[in-house]
């Protein structure tokens, strides 16, 4: 991760890969909530968490191919655990800004034009309520989802595997030892 000194007045030069602002709307347990407002986001996005500031050829590349790659996810057949047929009005009703957004990314290898990038801008830019709720309605069962697959798997890996749990639990043990007799 890039660090910054307190009061340093450089600017940071990229964005790592595990301070992207994602998990800055994923709750760590608990319900899964609605998508954060409009506010809420400006004010947890900034030059360390999102390259849309700072590289924003990269942060447009990569919301490419995240929506491209997990929208096709979505639709693909074989899924069994939602209706894919759920996605297809989303992805009808934003075709046109699909093609032009499969452009941007990065790693494929189509040219992309000022046009595509103004097409997807365009599109980002209008009010699109019906595609804004329906977004809303993935970001909470995929948080749902997401929050529950995470807890359950740890709990799972953790209980699955005592002699490793134990082991943590005493050297974490130690440890709290060893800082307590250091203090004192």
């Amino acid at each position: 991760m890039y660090k910054q000194n307190k009061g340093s007045t450089e600017k940071p030069k990229t964005v790592s890969y595990f301070n992207q602002f994602p998990s800055n709307f994923l709750k760590p347990y608990g319900k899964g909530d609605s998508l954060a407002d409009e506010d809420t986001i400006s004010r947890q996005t900034n030059p360390i968490s999102c390259k849309w500031f700072l590289r924003p050829r990269a942060g447009m590349s990569e919301f490419a191919e995240t929506v491209t790659e997990n929208l096709n996810l979505l639709k693909d057949e074989n899924l069994t655990l939602i209706k894919t047929s759920k996605f297809a009005p989303i992805t009808e009703n934003i075709q046109t800004m699909l093609d032009s957004l499969s452009r941007l990314n990065t790693k494929n290898k189509k040219p992309s034009t000022k046009e595509d990038v103004k097409t997807v801008m365009s599109f980002l830019y209008n009010d699109e309520q019906q595609l804004d709720q329906s977004v809303n309605k993935m970001f909470t069962v995929g948080a749902a989802m997401y929050t529950t697959a995470i807890q359950y798997m740890v709990a799972r890996s953790l209980l699955s595997q005592p002699a490793k749990l134990a082991e943590k639990l005493v050297l974490e043990n130690q440890n709290v030892k060893n800082s307590r007799e250091t203090k004192m």
